[in-house]
Parts: C-alpha cells; structure tokens; sequence
C-alpha cells in the first residue's frame, strides 16, 4: 500500500515463566519506505500515523505492552516540519521511542550516512518494564571478522534495548 510497501509484522507474546516475566505484550517490526524525497518522507509520515492509530486501537483492546521496533528509514531529531514521527512524539503521555538516548549520544544504524534510522519504541503500559534499561547500538561492523560486514549481513547495525524487569 501507499504507507506500507512492506507491510508490518504483529505477534503476541506470553511468558511461559513468572520470574522476570514483563507478561503479556504485543510486538510490531516495521520496515518504511526508504529513500530520500518528499514523497516517500510522505509515505513515512502516513505509516506512522496509521501505526499510531492502530497501537491506540489496541490499548483500547486491553493490550497495555506494545513494542514497535524496526527500520523506520528516517531520523527522531529530524526539525519538526520535516519529522515523520509526529504522530507519537505528539503523544509522550503514550508512547516513548528508546532510541532518543543513543540518537543524543550520536550512535548511528545505518552505517552509510551515520544516520539512526532504526528505532524501539514502546507503549507507556510497557515503559514501566524497561525500568533502567539501556538502549544501545551494537557497532558488529567494527569487529574484527573474517568477512565484510556490510556486504555479508547488512548496511544497518542492530539496536537492542536492555529491560530491566522489576
């Protein structure tokens, strides 16, 4: 479709252990429409709404745990008129995106520009959960390997968010 030519993946998930059990919570991994141009800075903007709208529509389901994490292909601190994000940075009583400290730190996913175009975002309901974590941008590419990074796994670097379960 016009916001989602990859479409989103959604699971629920359940703890089948109680110690360290952040409970039930919904995951969604998105891919957006990469590249440059206001046209797919237009299809990037949309899919964030329609994101937004959905998430809304489950916690109003009872789902208080969501987790959106993937390739958003745009930048968090991108000037206000240009943020595609505006949807949820519009509502930080609801939804918070993990990936605000290694982007005020610098870090970067995508390799080529030095961008941070990869992000975790999380419900209110599932920030508790997160608690002290610690969201970090794992630089595999610096490693010393046998092969090239770029060329053998991916342009991008993986983001993890550590929780520290209460």
């Amino acid at each position: 479709t016009y916001a989602f030519p990859r479409p989103p993946l959604q699971a629920q998930f359940s703890c089948l252990q109680e110690a360290g059990c952040p409970g039930d919570f919904v995951a969604i991994v998105v891919h957006l429409k990469a590249s440059l141009g206001e046209d797919n800075e237009a299809r990037r903007r949309a899919a964030c709404e329609d994101l937004k709208e959905h998430l809304d529509q489950l916690v109003a389901q009872g789902h208080e745990q969501i987790l959106l994490l993937g390739d958003f292909n745009d930048e968090l601190d991108n000037p206000p008129a240009d943020n595609v994000f505006a949807a949820f940075l519009d509502a930080p009583e609801d939804y918070r995106f993990l990936t605000w400290e290694p982007t005020d730190r610098g870090d970067f996913s995508y390799i080529s520009y030095q961008v941070m175009l990869d992000h975790i975002a999380v419900s209110q309901g599932f920030l508790a959960q997160y608690g002290q974590g610690e969201t970090r941008v794992l630089a595999l590419d610096e490693e010393a390997l046998a092969f090239d990074y770029e060329d053998i796994i991916s342009d991008h670097r993986p983001v993890a968010s550590i929780f520290e379960i209460p």
